[in-house]
């Protein structure tokens, strides 16, 4: 798995020479308020607009709801496609820092600081799972509410587990299994590992599919969308596109992956000082794209 990581970045920096063709699709443009239903980034004219931390982030579910979280007032806006408006706003009352993390059938992740995390049911807006002061740093993390289990990878790629989470902080702690234990929790011949969710080499398995912590897969594509100023997409570990998301006049503030596979883009232009939203159409997937709204029902 490791050697696999270290291939899949050689292409990736051989591929940023080599970036392919696409269509860049300019779908809508918010003002910069700080009021409801608009977007905020502050410009901070001492440290330059490209060193201000706060911004927008993108998140997409498996049944294509789009979710914006508005940084700096840290509210949850989801996105009408119809109009691109921003709707049914959500104030869940989270601390200054905090950063979206995933999304999931109307379970709201968020990483709070750099070691802890809260996931929230969006319909009561409760908590169900509160993790703080964890020792090591959460790079990335899967949450599975039908097994019950929090699984985390850390900066070294080791994997941590929380089994039973929930918002009792002495329970997590107490639940908490080392990088050694998770191991041997989801061994092969585990009750994990018999349900579906198994680690070797490093590497977690769902349902025999490898997880990619740092990525997102769509029907057997993988896209890498971390490391800006690139997308790159990957097909059996071979990169077939590189897509450039950095613009010199445009601030990059997040991407996000469609299920069918469409890109998704958020960018701020201080010219202008108006969130611009963009996307990039699968054309690398069209049969694909063509299933997952006929069985969708939607646009």
């Amino acid at each position: 798995m490791k050697k696999l990581v270290v291939s899949i970045l050689c292409m990736m920096i051989f591929g940023a020479i080599f970036a392919d063709d696409y269509k860049l699709e300019k779908l809508h443009e918010f003002e910069n308020k700080k009021e409801n239903g608009y977007l905020f980034i502050r410009s901070n004219d001492m440290l330059g607009a490209y060193e201000d931390v706060t911004g927008n982030s993108l998140k997409i579910d498996s049944d294509g709801k789009i979710y914006v979280y508005q940084e700096d007032t840290r509210v949850v806006y989801t996105l009408d496609t119809a109009d691109y408006s921003l709707k049914n706003r959500k104030d869940f009352g989270l601390f200054p820092g905090t950063a979206f993390l995933s999304v999931d059938k109307g379970l709201l992740g968020f990483q709070v600081y750099e070691n802890g995390v809260c996931i929230i049911d969006e319909q009561t807006g409760k908590k169900i799972v509160d993790i703080e002061n964890l020792s090591t740093i959460i790079r990335a993390s899967y949450y599975s509410k039908e097994n019950n289990v929090f699984l985390y990878v850390d900066y070294n790629s080791a994997i941590h587990s929380i089994i039973n989470p929930g918002v009792s902080i002495e329970e997590n702690k107490k639940n908490y299994k080392t990088p050694d234990q998770t191991i041997r929790l989801f061994s092969k011949n585990s009750e994990y590992g018999k349900k579906g969710l198994l680690i070797e080499d490093d590497a977690l398995y769902i349902n025999g599919v490898v997880y990619y912590w740092y990525g997102i897969q769509v029907n057997g594509y993988m896209f890498y969308t971390s490391d800006a100023p690139n997308i790159y997409l990957f097909k059996n570990n071979e990169l077939i596109k590189t897509m450039k998301v950095y613009s010199e006049n445009e601030q990059l503030e997040s991407v996000a992956v469609h299920p069918c596979g469409d890109i998704y883009i958020l960018r701020m232009n201080w010219q202008t000082n108006k969130h611009c939203l963009y996307r990039i159409e699968n054309t690398w997937d069209p049969e694909w794209r063509t299933q997952w709204y006929k069985e969708h029902s939607i646009k």
